[in-house]
C-alpha cells in the first residue's frame, strides 16, 4: 500500500503590516487597562474605606471580579458564613487558605473547620467549574473579612495588574521580533536567493527556524549521514529514519541538546531536512524565498 507523502509545515514568519498593527493594538489595550487600574487604585485610596453591613449583594461587588460564577459563589459563601444560623465571624478567617480545605484530586474538595458548612456549595461549584479551584472563593471571603469593599477591590486590581504586566512585556517582545524579521526579510530579498549557498540558512528570516535547520544540517554533515536521508519524504521513510540508531545518536540527540526541541519542533526539523534532500538545496531555498516575494 502506498504511503502518503509527509506534509511538511513551514514555519516562515507572516511578516505583514496587519500583524504588526494587531500586536501594537493589543499592546495599547493592555497599557490602557494597566493605566486604568492604577487610576482606580489611586481613587480607592483617596476615597477611603467602603464598609458594608448586612448581606453582601451582587451590586456591591467590584466590576473587576468579572466571572459570573465566581461572583455568585463568593456571594453565596460569604452570606452563608455570615448568617446568624451559622454564627461564624468571618473576621476570624486569618489562616492560610490551604489550611481551610483539602484538595483530593478529580475536582474534589473536603472543607475543614471552620468552613465545613461550605461543603455543599464547594461541591456545587466544582460540578459547574471542574477546572477551577474553590480555594479562589475562600480567598475572596478572606479579603472580605473586614467587610471593606475598598480593600477587596484594591486586592483584586493588584492581582489583575500582576497578570497583565508580563503579558504586556511579551507583546513588546513579539512586536520587536516581528520588526526584526521584517528587516531580515528585506535583506534576504535584496540579496536574492542565489546569494545563499549550500549550508547557509540565512535565507530564513525567523531565527528559531533558521537555527533548527542549520543545526540539523551541520550535524548530518559532521556525521556524513546524508546517505541515510530518504529521497522520498513519506511517513514511513521519515519514521524509519528517526528510528535509525546511528541517526538518532549522531543527529537527533545532538540537535535536541543544542536547540532544546519539543516533539513537534523536532518532527518539523527532520521533515524539512528530508524535503531539502528530496528536492535539492537550490529548489528548497528558492521556494522558501519565493514566499517572501509573494507577500
Amino acid at each position: 500500500m502506498a504511503t502518503a507523502t509527509t506534509k511538511v509545515i513551514h514555519h516562515e514568519p507572516q511578516v505583514t503590516i496587519s500583524t504588526l498593527n494587531t500586536l501594537t493594538k493589543e499592546k495599547e489595550q493592555f497599557q490602557l487597562e494597566l493605566q486604568q487600574i492604577d487610576q482606580r487604585i489611586s481613587t480607592i485610596a483617596h476615597e477611603g474605606p467602603h464598609v458594608f453591613t448586612g448581606c453582601l449583594i451582587d451590586e456591591l461587588l467590584p466590576s473587576v471580579l468579572k466571572d459570573p460564577l465566581e461572583r455568585k459563589y463568593t456571594l453565596l459563601s460569604f452570606n452563608h458564613l455570615a448568617s446568624s444560623s451559622v454564627g461564624l465571624a468571618i473576621s476570624t478567617l486569618k489562616e492560610s487558605v490551604n489550611n481551610l480545605y483539602e484538595y483530593r484530586g478529580n475536582s474534589e474538595f473536603q472543607m475543614l473547620s471552620p468552613l465545613v458548612s461550605l461543603q455543599p456549595l464547594a461541591n456545587e461549584y466544582m460540578k459547574q467549574y471542574p477546572y477551577h479551584h474553590f480555594g479562589r472563593i475562600i480567598e475572596h471571603i478572606q479579603k472580605l473579612a473586614e467587610r471593606n469593599l475598598s480593600d477587596f477591590e484594591s486586592a483584586l486590581l493588584e492581582e489583575r495588574k500582576k497578570l497583565l504586566e508580563p503579558v504586556l512585556e511579551l507583546k513588546s517582545l513579539q512586536i520587536q521580533k516581528e520588526m526584526d524579521e521584517s528587516i531580515k526579510t528585506q535583506e534576504i530579498l535584496g540579496k536574492g536567493a542565489a546569494h545563499y549557498g549550500r549550508g547557509n540558512f540565512d535565507f530564513i528570516s525567523e531565527s528559531m527556524s533558521r537555527q533548527m535547520l542549520q543545526s540539523a544540517f551541520d550535524a548530518i554533515e559532521e556525521a556524513s549521514l546524508w546517505n541515510k536521508i530518504p529521497t522520498q519524504p513519506t511517513d514511513e521513510s521519515v519514521r524509519l529514519l528517526r528510528a535509525d540508531p546511528e541517526f538518532n545518536k549522531k543527529v537527533q540527540v545532538v540537535i535536541c541538546a543544542k536547540d532544546g526541541h519539543s516533539g513537534s519542533s523536532l518532527g518539523w526539523t527532520i521533515n524539512s531536512i528530508v524535503r531539502l534532500h528530496s528536492v535539492g538545496w537550490e529548489e528548497f531555498r528558492n521556494q522558501w524565498v519565493a514566499r517572501y516575494q509573494a507577500k
